[in-house]
């Protein structure tokens, strides 16, 4: 039986999907599950760690190293590196408009759509 992976962090995901918060998490997931994917849906803005955000605000100022930084672009972006994609085309809910073009431009270099 095939996966279907939610990232985002703040839209539970819907039934049957599994829930990814992260970009460490979508990257374990997927990889974890590669070859077993049908589906998989994105958000861009995905949240910051306890370290990095204080009651939503972040407060690093983006200049660390940290993970919690990487978007849902970062995520397309290393499965088309490691040429990891699920059975289908994956879906864009993000409601950030630069974030979800730049994930449709690497869908639609992948799968060759208009």
């Amino acid at each position: 039986m095939k996966v279907k992976i939610w990232i985002d962090d703040l839209r539970a995901a819907p039934e049957g999907w599994i829930w990814v918060h992260t970009y460490d998490e979508a990257v374990g997931a997927i990889g974890f599950y590669k070859g077993n994917i049908s589906n998989i849906a994105f958000d861009h803005d995905l949240g910051a760690c306890d370290v990095c955000a204080i009651d939503d605000d972040l407060v690093c100022g983006n200049n660390c190293e940290c993970s919690c930084h990487k978007t849902g672009y970062d995520v397309i972006c290393w499965m088309e590196a490691f040429d990891t994609w699920p059975e289908y085309p994956p879906t864009v809910h993000s409601a950030n408009p630069v974030g979800r073009r730049r994930i449709f431009q690497v869908i639609n270099r992948k799968y060759g759509l208009p």
